[in-house]
């Protein structure tokens, strides 16, 4: 979960990533896609890209804290 360049590793890059795919700037898809809802409710959106990057920061260090 979280892991959409499929490295192994949820970083900034795994970010980076999701916030192109929100903004419409580059499409994910497949596996890195199914990673990318992070909040598991079928939907892509600004609420994965949050709790995404409170986790990337450490905020978070589970994906259920959201």
């Amino acid at each position: 979960l979280g892991d959409l360049d499929l490295d192994g590793d949820v970083d900034a890059e795994d970010l980076t990533r999701l916030a192109r795919h929100v903004a419409g700037i580059e499409e994910v898809t497949g596996e890195a896609l199914a990673n990318a809802d992070v909040n598991d409710d079928g939907d892509i959106d600004a609420n994965d890209l949050t709790i995404h990057a409170r986790y990337v920061a450490g905020i978070i260090t589970d994906w259920d804290q959201e």
